[in-house]
């Protein structure tokens, strides 16, 4: 009967302690974001520069989820949707708290509180 109580606790405990990403950091910042998507478990939103090379990409999650974003984003053309992010950063690289599996390669995460989509 233990055994029982203690598995599913344990399993969340090694979620969560997988994912330690620290506190948010301040300042907020507002960023434009292209989804690349480049068909691997990893950062998949990039800054783009004027010379067309991706900085370094980074995942996003929302604060909330409310604000997740619309189904409707996803059905655009290449390349994908390009959206005006506002919120923090955590102190350390992780994972969108939706990427429960290992192989998933950790980045930077901004946690979003608004957003707008540009295309």
């Amino acid at each position: 009967m233990l055994k029982r109580k203690l598995l599913p606790s344990i399993a969340v405990l090694a979620i969560i302690g997988c994912n330690d990403r620290g506190p948010l950091r301040d300042p907020e910042v507002t960023l434009e974001l292209s989804w690349v998507g480049f068909g691997c478990r990893c950062p998949d939103w990039c800054q783009w520069r004027t010379s067309h090379d991706p900085e370094p990409c980074l995942f996003v999650e929302p604060a909330d989820p409310s604000l997740e974003l619309p189904d409707s984003v996803w059905g655009q053309a290449e390349p994908g949707p390009r959206v005006r992010f506002t919120g923090r950063f955590y102190e350390k690289p992780g994972r969108p708290n939706e990427y429960y599996t290992e192989g998933v390669t950790e980045g930077p995460v901004l946690q979003y509180t608004a957003y707008e989509i540009l295309r």
